[in-house]
């Protein structure tokens, strides 16, 4: 399983910059019933605040980042979606950690992705 760190990356939603990370990693997986995936994985994420005063009302996670695109070390890919994200808003801060969203070069069903994500995370999370 092949390793790709990256320097940063930009998560942009309908078009707007929704949230930003400083380095990460790319983790290339298979899984059934999906094609190919690119596992985005970015420790700590800062929400822009716009975003980050939707997310305290009340506004969940992956509707900022499902479906979204991100853009690593200059290179845009769409659509990523939305996998894992840990909310610090609660403790005060702008920042999600532990984030991982996915991207294929072929399409996805949305529903079946939906249904596999434990498991997407559970096994990117063994290699981690």
């Amino acid at each position: 399983m092949e390793e790709i760190r990256f320097k940063s990356a930009i998560i942009y939603k309908d078009g707007e910059v929704v949230a930003q990370c400083d380095g990460g990693k790319i983790v290339e997986m298979d899984f059934e019933d999906l094609p190919h995936l690119q596992l985005f994985h970015m420790p700590i994420v800062k929400l822009d605040r716009i975003c980050l005063f939707e997310h305290m009302a009340g506004k969940p996670l992956s509707s900022f980042l499902n479906a979204s695109g991100v853009e690593v070390d200059g290179v845009r890919m769409e659509p990523a979606y939305y996998v894992h994200g840990r909310s610090e808003a609660i403790r005060g801060r702008t920042t999600v950690s532990a984030v991982v969203l996915a991207h294929s070069e072929s399409p996805i069903d949305p529903l079946v992705f939906m249904a596999k994500s434990p498991e997407i995370y559970k096994r990117f999370s063994l290699l981690i």
